[in-house]
């Protein structure tokens, strides 16, 4: 892939520089990092607890030189709890926010509750490579995907923080097209449960479903499960892993092989991030394919793409790459995210951009 024409490739962070410190010990750079933002660390990294930044002086005036003296990310392993130390003025601001206070956040913090659409896509993901018995056929992946109330859950549970999703391409992004995945996205029992029969389901009629217990996932889950019940006529088993790190690890290490939650929010603006890093072969060993999955048409045509003469002929192959995925569906688009996120009356100038990141240079004390 040529950067002059995937300029958006620049803004990933693998392009941020290192200082000779990483190359002299990584083990005490983990702990103690040094960027190259307004912001250095200020002590070591808490573990399980927090980490302190503060105002990095010599930053260049005219780049924009942090207006907060130091901030402190606390560390949580529940939103509810971060919320609560929102609503307490323990912390100031939050850029995550716990479905129990979807349905009276907007109320209670009014214009400095924010809401705008960003980069992320929320799937349920299939272990391909090490259950093909289950969920090696397409049309069994197409069934649970048809099978899946996407309106119901994102008013429902979300309270319309997220929005059905309807192609594997964040809206956000040139390239998107809305409507693409046509009726793998609609809500179809019917449909679902005769193409669930025509092909046999899966072994002992019963899906598990895993997820990380750590994020507000528990809720969602549930309810896809209990669709998918009653829709298909499956047993539906629950596996909750107390952290994505542990359910990347065992799915890393082909130790899981019930279908999974997953997600992916952009590292750059380009249908490509969307694509090649989750679904291409180079991914199952470096990168997000969790599932395993592998075909050669959609590899040819990511290079093809990358090879194009201009961003437009690029995108059109990208395109046609999508829909090798909207076919096969290896995972299943669920909803797309919003930004919600709350602050307090004590700081001002609080902004969120699409990867969910705070602009903490510009925060000010109210």
């Amino acid at each position: 892939m040529e950067l002059g024409r995937q300029p958006g490739l620049l803004g990933y962070t693998a392009f941020y520089p290192l200082p000779k410190a990483f190359f002299q010990d990584k083990k005490a750079f983990e702990e103690s990092p040094i960027g190259n933002g307004p912001f250095q660390m200020d002590g070591k990294w808490e573990h399980n607890q927090q980490i302190k930044v503060k105002r990095y002086e010599n930053f260049p005036e005219a780049d924009g030189k942090a207006k907060l003296d130091s901030v402190t990310f606390k560390i949580y392993d529940k939103l509810e709890t971060a919320y609560n130390d929102l609503r307490a003025n323990n912390i100031q601001i939050t850029n995550k926010l716990p479905i129990s206070a979807m349905a009276t956040v907007a109320q209670e913090f009014g214009d400095r509750y924010i809401y705008k659409p960003e980069s992320g896509v929320g799937f349920i993901g299939f272990p391909i490579a090490t259950n093909p018995v289950a969920y090696g056929k397409p049309e069994v992946r197409k069934a649970i995907s048809m099978a899946i109330d996407r309106e119901a859950i994102t008013k429902t549970i979300f309270s319309g923080t997220r929005v059905p999703a309807d192609d594997f391409i964040s809206p956000i992004i040139p390239g998107y097209r809305k409507g693409a995945m046509g009726d793998a996205a609609k809500y179809d029992p019917a449909k679902a449960k005769a193409l669930w029969d025509s092909v046999g389901g899966v072994p002992n009629n019963t899906i598990e479903l895993g997820y990380n217990a750590d994020g507000g996932h528990k809720e969602w889950m549930e309810a896809v499960g209990n669709q998918l019940k009653k829709n298909l006529g499956v047993e539906v088993t629950f596996k909750p892993f107390e952290k994505f790190g542990k359910i990347l690890d065992a799915l890393g290490a082909k130790q899981y092989s019930g279908a999974f939650r997953m997600a992916w929010q952009m590292d750059y603006p380009s249908m490509e991030n969307y694509l090649r890093p989750i679904f291409s072969k180079v991914a199952i060993e470096n990168g997000s394919n969790y599932g395993g999955y592998v075909n050669e048409q959609f590899e040819a045509l990511l290079d093809q793409a990358d090879q194009a003469k201009s961003v437009e002929d690029g995108q059109k192959l990208y395109q046609q790459a999508d829909d090798i995925l909207i076919k096969e569906l290896p995972y299943i688009p669920v909803y797309t995210y919003m930004t919600s996120a709350a602050y307090t009356k004590t700081v001002k100038n609080v902004v969120v951009d699409a990867q969910n990141r705070i602009d903490l240079a510009n925060v000010e004390l109210a």
